[in-house]
């Protein structure tokens, strides 16, 4: 049967059928005035349908037309979410297929879990679970859902901080019921938010006077330690060996970077070789540059041989 109704247009006729029945004095089983759920019902009844849901399924299919954008086929993560946390899941019948299912109700089959997913979401909608659009409120859920998946993203299996280990203690001390990521959140915040936090570590350390660029005072002097060994090293690439020890030299290797602590001064020991003398051991110098900041040239480079 070829349905003279739409996705748009169903809520409408739902809402005008239940008017006309309440100026009738038609009432439900409570002995109150119809809703718009129970327009729903009558409009599925009309065209044959088992259900709302059966209807609203048909409807994803049978009212399209080319002037309207073809619909979803898959909810993202954070609506699903949303809709566990509002009671809907999603599990297989008898069959082998898919259905919600939201306290004693339940959809019929579907032939994909995101059908059914959709088809829930449709369900939370109709019954304002779920309010979404320009000019109705977003489910309060939906922005800790956006929460989770971006502390998630950013940190992995848990914060720097805020570990489960302590979380951990913390719930069975029975401080907190919150699940981790919500109780991670909730430190932060309480905790003067992500700007009080180094980027970094996560410490909330931001406040110490010592931090800059978004990291606490520690993890700021490593960043620019490695900044400065990054000049070091490039130093060390453009510098001529040949020029300043003979072009008979060349640096077979090197070992890692010192650095001395509140001088700017970065040195390494090199390991020379001599065309001379291709048998004979490498010989040992020290290359030696100046820095004083992240933001400077570097300074005075040399190498000294022993």
């Amino acid at each position: 049967m070829k349905l003279d109704i739409t996705a748009a247009t169903l809520k409408p006729a739902a809402q005008k059928l239940v008017d006309r029945l309440n100026q009738m004095g038609i009432v439900s089983k409570s002995g109150q005035p119809l809703v718009v759920d129970h327009g729903f019902e009558a409009v599925a009844s009309l065209f044959g349908r088992r259900n709302q849901h059966a209807l609203r399924a048909a409807l994803s299919d049978d009212a399209k037309c080319s002037c309207c954008s073809p619909a979803p086929t898959k909810l993202d993560t954070v609506k699903i979410e949303i809709l566990k946390t509002l009671g809907y899941s999603v599990t297989l019948s008898e069959f082998k297929l898919p259905y919600w299912e939201h306290g004693d109700d339940a959809s019929e089959d579907f032939q994909t879990e995101d059908e059914a997913w959709l088809a829930a979401m449709a369900d939370a909608r109709a019954r304002r679970r779920f309010a979404d659009g320009d000019t109705e409120a977003v489910y309060p859920q939906a922005e800790m859902a956006q929460t989770i998946q971006e502390l998630e993203a950013r940190w992995g299996e848990q914060h720097e901080w805020y570990t489960r280990s302590e979380w951990q203690t913390n719930v069975s001390m029975g401080d907190t019921k919150l699940g981790y990521w919500e109780w991670v959140e909730h430190n932060i915040e309480s905790h003067g938010g992500d700007e009080a936090h180094c980027d970094k570590c996560g410490e909330p350390a931001m406040d110490d006077g010592e931090g800059y660029d978004g990291m606490c005072g520690n993890c700021a002097d490593a960043a620019e330690d490695d900044r400065m060994q990054d000049i070091a090293q490039q130093a060390y690439e453009d510098f001529d060996f040949q020029a300043a020890l003979g072009e008979h030299f060349t640096v077979a290797t090197r070992d890692g970077w010192v650095h001395s602590s509140g001088q700017g001064t970065f040195e390494c020991v090199v390991y020379l070789e001599d065309s001379r003398a291709p048998d004979a051991p490498t010989s040992i110098a020290r290359f030696i540059v100046d820095i004083e900041d992240a933001d400077s040239e570097p300074e005075n480079a040399r190498v000294i041989t022993s």
